[in-house]
C-alpha cells in the first residue's frame, strides 16, 4: 500500500466520520417512522434472499478468480455434465474435471428455478426472526436454542 493510498484512506475516513455530526458537533440522527423502518428492513431481507438465491448455483466455484464469462441469468451446470462429474470416483480426478468444466460456458445452461431452494444462508436467519417475533426483542439465547432444536434439522445446519 502506498503512502498516497494511506493518506487518502485516512482522509476519507475522517470525512465520513465528520459527516455524522452537525455544524455544532452534535450527533445527527435521521428519524424514520415505524412503517418506513419496517419497509427498509423488509427490503433488506428481500435483497439478501434474491442475492443468495441468484448466486447459490455459482457460489464457491471461482474462489480468488474472476468468473470467466458473464452471468446474465440464472445458471447451473448442465445435468449431463453434473452426472458425469458425479460418476468420477477418484476425488482428485473429479476436482480436475470440475475445474475444467466450470470455466467453459458451454457446460452451463440458463435455468429457471421452480421452487425456493433449501438455503442455509436464509433459513438460519429466518429461524432467528421467528424467535424474535415469538419472544420479542429481549429473546434469550436459551429461547433461540429451543427453537433451533425444535424447528431445524441438525443435519442441515453448518
Amino acid at each position: 500500500m502506498t503512502m498516497r493510498n494511506v493518506v487518502l484512506g485516512l482522509l476519507l475516513t475522517a470525512c465520513g466520520v465528520g459527516s455524522c455530526f452537525g455544524a455544532d458537533g452534535a450527533v445527527r440522527y435521521r428519524q424514520l417512522s415505524e412503517a418506513e423502518y419496517e419497509d427498509k428492513v423488509a427490503g433488506g431481507w428481500i435483497g439478501q434472499a434474491v442475492g443468495v438465491l441468484w448466486g447459490q448455483w455459482t457460489e464457491g466455484k471461482w474462489q480468488g478468480q474472476m468468473v470467466p464469462f458473464d452471468l446474465k441469468d440464472w445458471y447451473r451446470i448442465k445435468p449431463a455434465v453434473q452426472a458425469k462429474m458425479q460418476n468420477i470416483k477418484n476425488p482428485k480426478e473429479r476436482a480436475e474435471f470440475r475445474d475444467r468444466v466450470k470455466n467453459d460456458p458451454d457446460n452451463w445452461e440458463i435455468w429457471q428455478p421452480d421452487k425456493m431452494s433449501d438455503q442455509d444462508d436464509l433459513y438460519i436467519e429466518f429461524m432467528f426472526l421467528h424467535s424474535i417475533e415469538k419472544y420479542g426483542l429481549d429473546v434469550t439465547g436459551t429461547e433461540i436454542a429451543r427453537d433451533w432444536v425444535k424447528y431445524l434439522d441438525k443435519s442441515r445446519v453448518w
